[in-house]
């Protein structure tokens, strides 16, 4: 990864509200995509990026933070992200997050074919991404010399 992770660009990645405590601070290498991007893709295309966003995250989880605690059911996190582009910056409203939200939930669903769906453990950053247990905040996208998403995940008071 390029960044330095003690440089000044790591303390913009703050949620506005700080009062709870820092669960953990993740780099996801990968570009988030727009959702110009998606819109009217082919169903693999998506599939594909739900893929890689979820070995990227558990490839983080693996080096970076082992000891992040696992969420509980209805225990409410806040979930902070600030997208990292090389290219073109995206619009604000345009940045689609929902794979890598997905990746960081407790549980993830795949489906195995025929109408079968296998439920397996996920990293539990988040318990779930509904309005009980996530609080979401997306930053305005910035500029730097690689793809990658800054994930902040906060207990909520």
């Amino acid at each position: 990864m390029a960044h330095d992770k003690t440089s000044a660009f790591v303390d913009k990645c703050r949620p506005n509200d700080t009062s709870g405590k820092l669960v953990t601070r993740l780099w996801v290498p990968g570009r988030l995509p727009s959702l110009n991007e998606l819109v009217g893709a082919h169903w693999s295309r998506y599939h594909r990026l739900v893929k890689a966003w979820r070995e990227a995250v558990d490839m983080e989880m693996l080096t970076v933070d082992r000891g992040a605690p696992v969420a509980e059911k209805g225990e409410r996190r806040r979930l902070v992200i600030e997208p990292v582009y090389a290219g073109k910056l995206p619009d604000h409203d345009n940045v689609y997050v929902k794979p890598l939200v997905d990746a960081l939930k407790a549980r993830r669903r795949y489906r195995a074919g025929r109408g079968m769906t296998i439920w397996v453990d996920g990293p539990g950053v988040i318990y779930d991404d509904d309005k009980r247990h996530l609080v979401l905040e997306v930053r305005e996208p910035v500029h730097s010399d690689e793809d990658c998403a800054c994930v902040e995940v906060w207990t909520c008071p």
